[in-house]
């Protein structure tokens, strides 16, 4: 794996997991420091949690624990310390009664944040209060102090959600735990869409309609999952996959049934779609439509095919593929058509381009003898390097709701897996296995509270 030069990127004044400014925590500066791509992962001291409550016992405790061990990993900002080597007590007694805490024990451990809490029953749902401490200030932070509710059988929910709010309190952004993936995957036979978590957990499938489905992408709302499908007379088609429900809907409008549409993609309001479609001569083109498909309208013009559409955050502009010049490279236009300028002119082929969502960065795929690598490149076009390279394929790269990490697709263990990586091109996970061609990721947005 290759790390992006960080000496041209900081040179430029660009860095990365760049943020809005740090908040102030405790009277000081928040403990994640975001400098280039240093990040300094903070220690934490996680106990065993207190329990309160008569079907409520050790094993719960244990569970929750581990489920928010996991969320805080999985982040890249979190290493939880092994209790082992505590000098406090290794399990909560009680949230009330007590004066303090005795930071000292735990700043002599190395920890930086310490959480402490209970699990109780109400009405027969599962009750957290968690309480975190700044030990270098010996201060409660204000994601602790929190009562999260859930199911008696959504304990990760709750765990999802509290490290969700901690990173939000020390970084100015919501960690993505509990975000969703789509992708396709062969593993049952055909090309089928699915759904996990941004962890790999939670596999549930989302079509089951036995034939070929490809590239899907999410609404703003994180409610539809829009895909083509060759279910109807075997030919490319727009659908709507409705979270919650087994059954999906073709996008219809002004669009007959005669029409190709191999992509839809929504802009971030959800009013509108990127469309690619064929014209009459065969040449793939980008269209734009409401939600549903009328009024449509296309974008690019007759010279060579345009493919690959992503929305800049605030709607005003597309990024996408076009081989106008003799290769596929990547294109910058108004949402209207207009102001179209090439971006890329490293590589000969260029594609699969996706914009971050704070806007800072666009993700693509480049070709190298015969595989992709993955690359970046900002929006003014200043900036392109490399954000992993492999001797496999790495393809498809999407964005996570808070732009610091990415999933993309790669064969580097023979069969397609969807793997994460960091901003920096560090923390490499694979989170399928290898059951089946998984390909095509596309990371949700952050769920609505």
């Amino acid at each position: 794996m290759h790390k992006v030069n960080l000496i041209l990127v900081a040179g430029l004044g660009i860095f990365f997991f760049a943020a809005a400014p740090a908040p102030v925590l405790a009277g000081r500066s928040a403990p994640v420091r975001v400098q280039g791509s240093e990040v300094s992962v903070l220690k934490v001291a996680l106990q065993r949690f207190a329990v309160d409550g008569a079907s409520l016992d050790e094993t719960t405790s244990a569970s929750f624990r581990a489920a928010v061990e996991s969320a805080l990993e999985f982040s890249s900002l979190f290493k939880s310390l092994d209790p082992k080597g505590f000098l406090g007590s290794v399990a909560t007694k009680s949230l009330t009664g007590r004066r303090g805490l005795r930071c000292a024990d735990w700043s002599a451990v190395g920890a930086d944040l310490f959480v402490e809490g209970v699990l109780s029953e109400e009405s027969q749902r599962l009750v957290v209060e968690l309480q975190v401490w700044d030990v270098a200030q010996c201060k409660k932070l204000a994601s602790g102090g929190k009562r999260y509710k859930a199911g008696r059988m959504e304990a990760d929910l709750i765990a999802r959600h509290f490290v969700d709010d901690l990173i939000e309190e020390l970084t100015g952004r919501r960690g993505v735990s509990n975000t969703d993936i789509t992708f396709i995957s062969d593993r049952n036979g055909n090309r089928e869409v699915f759904v996990m978590k941004a962890d790999g957990s939670g596999l549930r499938q989302g079509t089951r309609n036995g034939s070929v489905n490809a590239l899907p992408a999410w609404s703003p709302d994180g409610q539809t999952i829009y895909y083509s499908s060759y279910r109807t007379q075997r030919r490319p088609a727009l659908f709507m996959l409705k979270q919650g429900r087994k059954v999906s809907g073709r996008v219809g409008g002004d669009l007959d049934v005669t029409d190709k549409v191999y992509r839809g993609v929504p802009d971030p309001t959800g009013r509108k779609l990127a469309l690619v479609m064929p014209d009459e001569k065969s040449q793939m083109g980008i269209y734009v439509s409401d939600g549903r498909g009328r009024g449509i309208k296309r974008l690019t013009g007759s010279r060579g095919n345009s493919l690959s559409p992503s929305w800049s955050p605030d709607g005003e502009q597309i990024v996408f593929v076009s081989d106008r010049t003799g290769s596929p490279q990547l294109y910058i236009m108004d949402a209207d058509g207009s102001n179209t300028r090439r971006l890329t002119f490293t590589g000969g082929y260029n594609s699969a381009p996706d914009w971050s969502p704070d806007g800072r960065w666009i993700v693509y795929e480049l070709r190298v003898e015969g595989q992709f690598d993955i690359w970046l490149t900002d929006p003014a076009g200043k900036v392109n390097v490399p954000l992993i390279t492999h001797r496999r394929s790495d393809e498809a790269p999407s964005w996570s709701p808070d732009s610091r990490k990415i999933a993309f697709s790669s064969n580097r263990r023979g069969q397609m897996d969807v793997y994460l990586v960091d901003l920096n091109g560090e923390n490499l996970r694979r989170i399928t296995q290898s059951d089946g061609e998984s390909i095509s990721p596309s990371w949700g947005p952050y769920k609505v509270r």
